[in-house]
């Protein structure tokens, strides 16, 4: 990020970008221990969705930290 600054309180879990890292990690932990090969594909996708969260609670923070308010839905979608 480079960015110094702690990220402020989010008000919402959806907004707060450390929870869904530890979510995402917690996930690829247990998938990395599977060993069935579909199963842990599937919770490894999974925790790459919560790094996906994590990014977009990061985008929201930074756009209302910086004054420009919400995102629009289109903005938050890959």
């Amino acid at each position: 990020m480079g960015n110094s600054k702690p990220w402020p309180t989010p008000r919402h879990l959806a907004d707060d970008p450390h929870h869904w890292r530890e979510r995402g990690e917690e996930i690829r932990v247990l998938g990395e221990d599977m060993a069935d090969a579909q199963s842990k594909t599937i919770m490894l996708r999974i925790a790459d969705e919560y790094d996906r969260l994590a990014e977009r609670a990061e985008r929201r923070i930074r756009s209302t930290q910086y004054g420009q308010g919400l995102p629009k839905i289109a903005d938050l979608g890959e």
